[in-house]
């Protein structure tokens, strides 16, 4: 179901961007090139694509490692970095071609989620296209850390989780009707578990 779900959203939910002061910093650290073409104020953000293959899974559900997002052998990522400034707007400056797999949790709690990622893996990165010449490098650790910052900053962001409350209010009554509502991924291999009990089926008796 989720991989059917997710090549369904393919089209409408790819490129994913990702956008933020700490990732734009370190881009332009890691390519100085980008700010001698596009200025000091320039800004960067990144459209990242996943594209499985016939067979690939694109999400797994391993009691060990959680939710896993991609793949090292199957699932083909491409990174592209845009630069805005004033005379430009997301002007596609680098391209390129990997191999990442994201490991993380979902759980699910009394109506609240709590998503968050363990570790981002990289292999296999390289350029595929270049509108500005940089130097190579081991491109397969600068993403890998640069994706680890951020996801840092998106587990610090969730911490407290997030409630469906947060909808409308109202929706936090049906806590009163489903009890220990129950999600998570280490129950077993490739199954999401998730179940909850209600107030109905409570003995009446004593």
């Amino acid at each position: 179901m989720f991989n059917s779900l997710f090549r369904l959203l393919d089209n409408s939910y790819f490129p994913y961007t990702m956008k933020s002061k700490n990732l734009d910093a370190a881009v332009k650290e890691a390519f100085p090139e980008l700010t001698k073409k596009y200025g000091e104020d320039v800004e960067i953000s990144l459209n990242l694509t996943m594209v499985p293959n016939n067979t690939a899974t694109p999400i797994q559900f391993k009691t060990e490692s959680g939710i896993v997002l991609g793949s090292l052998d199957d699932v083909s990522t491409t990174v592209s970095i845009l630069c805005s400034n004033s005379e430009v707007q997301m002007e596609e400056a680098l391209v390129f071609g990997m191999n990442m797999e994201a490991q993380g949790n979902f759980t699910m709690k009394e109506l609240v989620f709590y998503p968050n990622v363990d570790a981002v893996i990289v292999q296999n990165a390289r350029v595929k296209k270049a509108h500005v010449q940089v130097k190579t490098q081991d491109f397969n650790k600068l993403f890998t850390e640069m994706l680890k910052e951020e996801s840092e900053s998106f587990n610090a962001k969730w911490v407290k989780g997030w409630s469906v409350a947060s909808i409308d209010p109202s929706l936090a009554m049906i806590t009163g009707l489903l009890k220990n509502t129950t999600m998570t991924p280490y129950v077993m291999d490739k199954f999401m578990y998730a179940g909850f009990g209600m107030q109905a089926d409570l003995p009446t008796g004593t």
